[in-house]
């Protein structure tokens, strides 16, 4: 058997060449039925609800307490799932940042400077900076970039080890290019400053009169598209472009990770953020639009799409991610915290739909028949009400598919099952695409032709 696909090509089906597709599955390559297999991605148990409905903008962890905005509140939520809404006063927007030093909280909502200190929730000036764009943590420091004036690629720093209080003249400028800064990081000891045409790196120098220096080295003449792709992960930071492309960081420059087929797609959605998070053992950074979630899979290299339960229209529900003693806990645009479960099949309680379309089969342009198509997936490790079920559709022409062929996945204790259909006709072109709708795994083995 072969691998029924190894990634998502995006809008390549449009253009006529391919349309491989792997929807709520990635690629784990192996020696096993064939040389990769597509396994379905973990459902998503609730773990704490905030407010029903209420949308999630982003998440701290404090010492194993983990702080969230979301629906114009901040709330504490602990692993045992108990969430305490702290205040709702903060009138937060898609581009909503927090950072911490372990005691103190600290969040830029609508250009708003807010700080909990355990006990408060109370907004405060930064100093020179107005409008504040995004904020972060290092070396005892809180720093917070906007604008002074007409410019607006200034940055400031706290007092040490106080969020609270900043000195008028404790302000820099991200002055190598006239681009606005979008995000700041904190990344191996040094602060990432991201501007719509560069990244600028500077570093704590230790100086009296203003801590952090820029390091001429370190210059990274490639912007970015929007403040909340910004994300960290194995070692690197990765953000999209302003020509959404998306970028890793490897030794202080930029690599292009996306395929010219994601570019297209993200080029051709609205670009909402980015996160990174982890699942059955795979690292990962994702790219949320209007449309879906792009998942670029840093095991293996390869891009795979998510989106939310039934709905394969809808963007993966997953705002942002925060790990806590190893337990990796998901902010969710509903008023969710959720958690992940690879023997869960549902995104609480919403069954997820498992689509891979292979790439398409040409024999030199001369017509050839498939009598056979034959699956393998896995079976037999999940009770249903009813026989589980694989669907088959095929194409001539990577545009128009046939319905839907219903075959048995295998129920309860039945471990080997290959669904086969035959008699599937004559072709120039073929290309097929399997589904599975019910909560049962979504792995698939491997497939032949005939």
């Amino acid at each position: 058997m072969q691998p029924i696909a190894r990634q998502t090509k995006a809008n390549a089906a449009a253009l006529g060449y391919s349309g491989e597709r792997a929807l709520n599955m990635f690629l784990r390559p192996g020696d096993g039925v064939s040389q990769g297999m597509m396994i379905g991605r973990s459902g998503a148990v609730a773990h704490a609800t905030l407010l029903a409905g209420a949308v999630g903008r982003a998440s701290v962890d404090v010492n194993g307490v983990l702080y969230v905005c979301a629906g114009g509140a901040l709330y504490s939520v602990t692993t045992a799932g108990v969430a305490t809404k702290i205040s709702g006063k903060i009138a937060d927007d898609r581009k909503t940042f927090m950072a911490t030093d372990g005691t103190q909280v600290a969040i830029v909502a609508n250009q708003k400077y807010w700080v909990y200190d355990g006990a408060t929730l109370s907004e405060y000036a930064t100093g020179a900076i107005s409008n504040p764009s995004a904020v972060a943590f290092q070396d005892g420091y809180f720093i917070v970039t906007g604008a002074i004036g007409d410019r607006d690629d200034a940055f400031t720093v706290s007092n040490i080890d106080d969020a609270t209080t900043f000195n008028a003249l404790d302000f820099a400028y991200a002055e190598n290019a006239p681009d606005a800064i979008v995000n700041v990081v904190s990344d191996h000891g040094q602060l990432w400053l991201f501007g719509t045409k560069t990244v600028e790196v500077f570093w704590n120098s230790g100086n009296v009169d203003f801590p952090f220096e820029r390091n001429s080295g370190a210059l990274i003449e490639e912007g970015c598209l929007d403040g909340k792709t910004v994300a960290q992960s194995d070692n690197s930071v990765f953000w999209v472009r302003p020509d959404r492309a998306v970028l890793r960081s490897a030794g202080g420059v930029a690599q292009v990770i996306s395929t010219r087929e994601i570019q297209e797609a993200l080029t051709a959605e609205t670009v909402k953020f980015g996160l990174a998070f982890t699942d059955k053992g795979h690292k990962f950074y994702a790219v949320t639009t209007d449309k879906s979630s792009y998942c670029y899979d840093i095991t293996t290299g390869v891009w795979h799409e998510r989106t939310y339960g039934t709905d394969a229209g809808r963007e993966w529900w997953v705002v942002s991610s925060s790990t806590i003693a190893g337990t990796e806990y998901l902010l969710t645009d509903t008023g969710l915290v959720v958690t992940t479960d690879p023997d869960t099949y549902t995104d609480n309680g919403a069954t997820i739909v498992g689509e891979a379309t292979t790439a398409p089969i040409e024999q030199g342009g001369n017509p050839f028949s498939v009598s056979r198509v034959i699956v393998q997936a896995r079976s037999g490790a999940t009770s249903t009400t009813t026989t589980p079920q694989i669907a088959l559709a095929t194409t001539r022409d990577g545009r128009t598919w046939t319905n839907w062929r219903q075959r048995d996945l295998g129920n309860i204790g039945i471990y080997y099952r290959q669904a086969v259909w035959v008699g599937l006709g004559s072709f120039r072109r073929f290309q097929c695409k399997v589904r599975i709708t019910d909560p049962v795994p979504h792995d698939i083995y491997g497939i032949n032709y005939a």
